[in-house]
């Protein structure tokens, strides 16, 4: 971590250096120079937002959490709310629009995080209307063990095909 820290003051030095650089260099036109700099500000930022991803969400401790809609399901979702070791993570309100994304096979990112090795619970709570116009909440919770890799796991939303209810099932890798 002070590697990390020190690279990045190194960085920040680098940047400051050539904006004083770029401040006493003689160019022809302050317009040309100020495009410039400006262009160099954005690449800069870019790489520090980067640089700042790595070091929050390293590789080695990363948890995603995807959510599909199987193609013959009719659930309509309106809301879906996770919490991961009974902490509130990620909550969303459906739009039309979003819905038919995920209904043309559309995947949504619904959470990226750092999350220690060891044993966990997501929950994950839907809210939506059925196949008979019937309102559903349900909760579907999971166990599930990190380790020194990233994690990955998707929610996908179907139906029973007799009943017309919401299931919901998870696949990890």
């Amino acid at each position: 971590m002070a590697n990390r820290h020190s690279l990045l003051l190194a960085t920040l030095a680098l940047i400051w250096l050539q904006l004083a650089t770029l401040a006493h260099a003689q160019e022809p036109s302050p317009a040309a120079q100020a495009e410039a700099l400006k262009q160099q500000v954005i690449e800069l930022n870019r790489e520090l937002y980067n640089f700042e991803q790595k070091l929050l969400h390293p590789v080695d401790t990363q948890i995603s959490i995807f959510l599909a809609l199987a193609p013959e399901t009719r659930f309509s979702l309106d809301s879906i709310e996770l919490s991961l070791d009974s902490t509130l993570i990620s909550s969303y309100l459906y739009q039309d629009k979003e819905l038919s994304a995920l209904r043309k096979g559309g995947i949504q990112r619904l959470y990226v995080g750092s999350l220690a090795d060891g044993k966990h619970k997501l929950t994950a709570r839907f809210n939506g209307q059925g196949a008979n116009s019937r309102y559903f909440k349900r909760k579907k919770a999971m166990k599930f063990a990190k380790k020194q890799s990233a994690k990955f796991i998707q929610l996908i939303v179907t139906e029973d095909k007799r009943t017309g209810e919401p299931l919901f099932k998870v696949k990890q890798w």
